[in-house]
């Protein structure tokens, strides 16, 4: 079901694209990057940017927040967009192919739909804390994956430094203010 739908939308991007443009395009929305031929791979390391062709958990956050936002306007109940929203949730992790980040922020999105639906506060830190432990034990060897330490790390610092942010909202004429709350807004969705 899952993995035909991310075959099919690779195969759609083949069809109807350049064969190097639908490459980078498979691999930018499904983490494949297969089809990536090796003179793309080496230029975007040597540039830096490789990095950009992960999928991460902010894919997943975008993906599902634009979700969410069209299922909770046409619903009465609460209920009703955070399952949905979970659901789509655990068909990205799929579609994606089960990427560390993925699954990282998956979990932390589930706990944050989950607390709606049972109407309790999900707090980031034990949120990430929760994913991150049931990664762990789910694949021991995760500890050792750069893209699983980063994703963790970047979160951890995220979560630290929209804290310390948030305490600080300041007047709207002040200098900073608009940066401040927009960090804060990222950072909290």
């Amino acid at each position: 079901g899952i993995l035909l739908s991310a075959k099919r939308t690779r195969d759609k991007f083949f069809n109807n694209m350049q064969e190097d443009e639908a490459a980078v395009t498979t691999s930018l929305i499904t983490g494949d990057k297969d089809y990536l031929d090796d003179e793309t791979i080496s230029g975007l390391r040597q540039s830096g940017i490789s990095h950009i062709f992960a999928v991460s958990g902010m894919h997943l956050s975008i993906w599902t927040d634009l979700f969410f936002i069209i299922f909770r306007r046409r619903s009465v109940s609460k209920l009703i967009p955070n399952l949905l929203a979970s659901i789509f949730v655990l068909f990205y992790i799929v579609f994606t192919g089960f990427s560390p980040s993925v699954l990282r922020a998956g979990i932390m999105l589930i706990c944050v739909f989950a607390g709606r639906i049972l109407r309790r506060s999900a707090e980031t830190l034990n949120s990430l804390g929760l994913a991150v432990t049931a990664l762990l034990i789910y694949e021991p060897f995760l500890c050792g994956n750069i893209s699983f330490l980063l994703s963790c790390l970047s979160t951890l610092t995220l979560i630290l430094t929209s804290e310390k942010l948030s305490g600080f909202p300041g007047r709207k004429d002040q200098k900073g203010y608009l940066f401040r709350k927009a960090f804060v807004y990222i950072t909290d969705s």
